[in-house]
């Protein structure tokens, strides 16, 4: 048999012609150079007091604290976190509903703030505020609040905080029946003073009565409209003619109206 002989490998050599190993090695030295130098510029431009927000130059339509502006001032214009501020606005404020948070060149800050609007309000140990999502909006008071329908529900008989959402299907069933009555522009002819929804088939309002005509003033306070759960606006478009067609000469004797069965009841003062 024949010995297998060994191959060596032979070797090679890449080597760039001298001119052309020259000028890359110039080429990488000026890129190189040139990054250093950008660099420093970026980090310079970062830095440089043109640049720095000053409390002065914070503009918000809304007040804010102290301790924001100062998180805020000295800081570079490009460095700024605009996220982190409008998170910890919508944190601190839950009455607000949102935080725009933008950067002005060379050095301003502008925040625009939108606040939630009262919807509505609830009894519980105290009178709050809220708006359509349920979100309260007041510290409390001892007194109601003017132009907001009252919502009772007997066993929300609570303190509430700003910031806390209710979550009750009752509450939501309120909220649907007040935007029925300013759907109708029923303001025009009355308003809702209170609508209790602790039982959803007994929901009723109390109408608080302004006038039913230019030249008169109706002299009836404190109806009790009982409307129930389902087809309200059905049942509020019967009550307008009630109002003021059939019923428009006696409301000062009208104790209640009951709009719950296909036959209206209505129930007189003694």
């Amino acid at each position: 048999m024949r010995r297998k002989r060994n191959r060596r490998l032979k070797k090679i050599n890449f080597k760039l012609p001298f001119k052309l190993g020259r000028k890359v090695i110039l080429i990488i030295g000026f890129i190189i150079l040139m990054l250093a130098i950008l660099t420093g510029l970026g980090h310079l431009t970062y830095t440089c007091n043109i640049f720095k927000i000053r409390k002065d130059n914070i503009i918000s339509n809304v007040p804010l604290s102290e301790s924001l502006k100062e998180s805020i001032v000295n800081q570079s214009l490009f460095e700024l976190d605009i996220k982190s501020i409008s998170s910890r606005l919508i944190r601190e404020h839950p009455e607000y509903k949102e935080a725009y948070v933008f950067k002005r060149f060379p050095f301003s800050v502008v925040i625009d703030v939108k606040k939630r609007k009262p919807f509505a309000q609830i009894k519980g140990r105290k009178f709050y505020s809220l708006d359509r999502e349920a979100v309260i909006l007041s510290a409390g008071s001892n007194q109601s609040f003017e132009k907001l329908v009252l919502i009772e529900i007997s066993d929300r008989n609570r303190l509430f905080n700003i910031g806390d959402r209710i979550r009750d299907k009752r509450l939501s069933h309120a909220f649907e029946l007040i935007e029925v009555l300013q759907k109708g522009k029923f303001a025009n002819y009355f308003r809702a003073e209170l609508i209790n929804s602790t039982h959803l088939q007994g929901t009723f309002l109390v109408l608080e009565f302004e006038s039913v005509s230019e030249d008169s003033k109706i002299p009836a306070r404190g109806i009790k409209v009982i409307l129930g759960e389902s087809d309200l606006e059905r049942k509020i478009a019967i009550l307008k003619d009630l109002l003021t067609q059939s019923l428009k000469d006696k409301l000062s004797l009208v104790k209640y109206i009951d709009l719950r069965y296909k036959k209206v009841y209505v129930g007189f003062k003694r």
